[in-house]
């Protein structure tokens, strides 16, 4: 069935500031040209609301991205999430390039980086730091949890915590070696991204091995901040 893209956008348009965030996803059942879409915006308190989630063919995504643009900024972003339109839950969100570097968990904004500065918010407060003296962006990931830090290049300086989540596998008690590889796909998206924006080298390190296995990776160039 065919979805009337200007009136969606006219929907979208009455209940959402800007900028916007498109993300898409894989259906659960595959077919050739389409593909799960949410569209969120960012509230002044840093969270996230959903003016629509469903499922659009791909010259209706473009439409729909194209139609938006022309009265609000309109981020592309990703998803993490093991539920589908028109479900809220989500493990993280994030933009991509051009667009500014954010991460969003169910909370709200959990990291801004910006090659000045890098805002981190906890569920209390918000921490705003200084990138300088940064040596590598750093994923890691054990059974259990996964995240981002950042590696100091300061003799004793501690690492800092951008990003940290939890695996639904290890929580269902279901976890598996293909179960890992799918909770800790993000990292391979944020992890050169996030280094992007700061100039910074980047490793992923695997602690479910003993020793720890770490996947070095080089510095590439962030893509110009824009509309996205």
């Amino acid at each position: 069935m065919e979805t009337n893209v200007v009136e969606l956008v006219d929907s979208i348009r009455t209940r959402a500031g800007s900028p916007l965030i498109v993300c898409e996803h894989p259906e659960p059942e595959p077919r050739a040209g389409f593909a799960c879409v949410w569209v969120f915006r960012e509230t002044p308190r840093g969270r996230l609301e959903q003016p629509w989630a469903g499922v659009l063919g791909r010259a209706e995504i473009d439409e729909l991205v194209r139609l938006l643009r022309e009265t609000h900024t309109v981020w592309r972003g990703g998803i993490d999430t093991y539920h589908f339109p028109s479900s809220r839950r989500f493990r993280l969100v994030s933009t991509l390039p051009p667009a500014p570097c954010r991460v969003y968990g169910r909370r709200g904004m959990k990291c801004e980086v910006e090659r000045s500065r890098i805002r981190v918010r906890g569920r209390w407060r918000t921490r705003e730091l200084v990138p300088s003296g940064t040596e590598r962006v750093e994923g890691w990931f054990t059974w259990w949890r996964s995240g981002i830090r950042l590696a100091s290049a300061r003799p004793g300086g501690e690492p800092v915590q951008l990003v940290r989540v939890g695996h639904p596998g290890a929580w269902l008690g279901y976890h598996d070696g293909i179960d890992l590889m799918v909770d800790t796909s993000w990292l391979e998206v944020l992890v050169p991204r996030i280094a992007a924006v700061l100039d910074a080298s980047w490793s992923i390190v695997d602690l479910t091995e003993s020793p720890p296995a770490v996947r070095h990776g080089e510095r590439a160039p962030d893509a110009p901040v824009g509309d996205g």
